[in-house]
This record gives C-alpha cells, structure tokens and sequence, in this order.
C-alpha cells in the first residue's frame, strides 16, 4: 500500500513496521516510532503516548524524583496565581468573562452595581476575581483618595487654603468676656500680648478710700496696700472672675500717723481660727489681711494678723 506526504511517494512494509520514502532514487529510510523517524499509530488510530514529547507544549508531563509532576508543568489557575485579565466596566450588567479561569481578575474601570455571585457594590479600582467557584470582591475604594481635592501629604495650611477658611471663618464662643476678640486668631493674640505683658513679679496696687468706701478692683492683680487714714465703712470688688475660678488677695494694711482707724469687712468674709477683728491700731503700725473665694464672692475665708514693727 502507497500514499503521497507532501508530494512525496511514501510505502510501508507489510507488517507496517517501518516507512520507506523514495526520494528520486536516493534510498532514505524513515523508521517509524524511531527518533528523527515518524510516529506510528496504534489500533485506535492515535498516536501512542509514548511517542509523544515529555514535558514541551503539547507534550506530555513528566514526573519529578517524587513521583510528582513538578510545578513548573502546572497551569497557572491550578496553583492559585492570581492573573491579570484587563478592565471591566461595572456597569454594564454582564459579568467580566462567562468563562473564567481560577485566578483570574478584572479592575473596575466604571463604578456598577453588575451582580456577581451576590456582589453588587463596584467601585472603580475594585478587583473582581474569580476562585474557581464563584465571583468574589478585593475593596480597593475604603481608602480616602483625595480631601478637597488634594492628595498625598496634606498640611494644614494647604487644606485651610483648599477649603477658603479665614481667620473670620472660626468664631469664639465668650460669653463670660475674657477676650475682646471673636476670632481664633484674634483670641491668640491677645492671649501672646497678656504673656508678654505678666512681670516676673506680681503687681501691687494701692488701694484708695472714698468717703469711707474701699473698691478692691480684682483684675488689677492679687497684692494691694491700703493706708487707713480715715475709717473704711464699706468693702466692695469690681471683675469678680467667672465660675469656675477662684480668687486669693492679701492687703497690707498701714495706720496713719493718728492710728486706731477701723476697717468693716463685708457680710460675706469669714475669719479663719486665731484671725484678728481689726487691723493694728498703733499709728503707722500694720496688718495683713489674706482672703481667699471659691465661690465668686458669695464666701471669703479671711485672716488678718498684726505685723511686728
């Protein structure tokens, strides 16, 4: 029996054991199931396994010294690689591949809700994998991408700029009126121009008496001298600080030449044990008067002991 392979007479043996290919008279054998020979069939027409390549495309697999197929012969998808497939548009309502492969993922290019295996919020950036089962979500959208438009390392300032706040932007809640000012920044420069303003030392005031009436004006500090050279009937304050703060004072208190002037305290100050009624009485002699409120004013806690000449 003959055949013609590429224009080329071709015949075999009886027994189909080897082909012989005549080659303008050149006697050139192509043995069958030989290597650089051809390969045979078997009964059922296909070629037998043997005959084919191990480990190359197309071929057949080998086995390691384990007895395994090594994994550089495995497919991707089988060794759970995740692979690359292209973009998907999530809003298209169809899923990215109606045949897909384990490993296999697409990134949302347009924001959907497609339902895939029960998934139906996609973002753009999202991944949409497959595990070989079912469809699944990586989230890539939980993280902030911008705030008023900026990205990357955002100061403060950049953002204020961003968001057109001025200093008029943010006002003081005063109600009790420590600050002139209503503004964040205005607040801040006074409390920089009061720092600056505190001595290293405390102010003393001295204190006048008007027709018998001391006025104690308590934001003019804590230490204050009062000369007696009349009797003080009355005791009153001014800038009482608002709750929750307390309020200490001390007075020095000094007679005139005459001495034995008096000095009548408020309803509201009560003496400590051991304190004096009344000031030194000797002329030009002194006291010192320490009181202290927790209350604005309501209770003083007071002591007045003579100081030695």
């Amino acid at each position: 029996m003959s055949s013609t392979v590429a224009n080329l007479p071709l015949a075999t043996t009886a027994d189909g054991a080897k082909l012989y290919a005549d080659l303008g008279g050149s006697d050139v054998r192509l043995e069958a199931g030989r290597p650089n020979g051809v390969a045979t069939l078997d009964e059922g027409g296909a070629v037998p396994l043997t005959q084919l390549p191990a480990g190359q495309p197309y071929g057949l697999a080998t086995l390691a010294r384990d007895g395994k197929v090594p994994f550089t012969q495995l497919p991707d998808a089988l060794l759970g690689q995740v692979r690359y497939q292209g973009v998907w548009d999530a809003s298209s309502g169809t899923a990215p591949s109606t045949a897909p492969e384990r490993g296999w993922y697409y990134i949302v290019s347009i924001a959907g809700a497609t339902p895939l295996d029960g998934v139906t919020d996609w973002q753009v950036g999202d991944w949409a994998i497959f595990n070989g089962d079912t469809w699944a979500k990586v989230d890539n959208t939980d993280a902030v991408a911008s705030v008023a438009g900026l990205v990357g390392v955002i100061t403060a300032e950049a953002l204020k700029a961003a968001l057109g706040i001025t200093g008029t932007d943010v006002a003081i809640a005063d109600a009790a009126g420590h600050f002139a000012a209503s503004t964040v920044e205005g607040v801040l420069a006074e409390i920089g121009a009061r720092l600056q303003a505190v001595p290293s030392a405390p102010t003393v005031t001295a204190l006048a008496i008007n027709a018998g009436t001391v006025v104690i004006d308590l934001a003019a500090g804590e230490h204050f001298t009062l000369l007696l050279n009349q009797n003080v009937t009355s005791v009153t304050f001014a800038n009482m600080p608002a709750a929750p703060r307390a309020k200490q004072i001390a007075i020095r208190i000094q007679q005139d030449a005459t001495g034995g002037r008096t000095l009548a305290l408020p309803p509201s100050f009560k003496a400590t044990g051991g304190s004096d009624a009344q000031p030194n009485a000797a002329p030009n002699g002194y006291t010192l008067l320490t009181a202290v409120t927790f209350d604005q004013g309501t209770r003083w806690a007071y002591a007045m002991q003579e100081i030695a000449a």
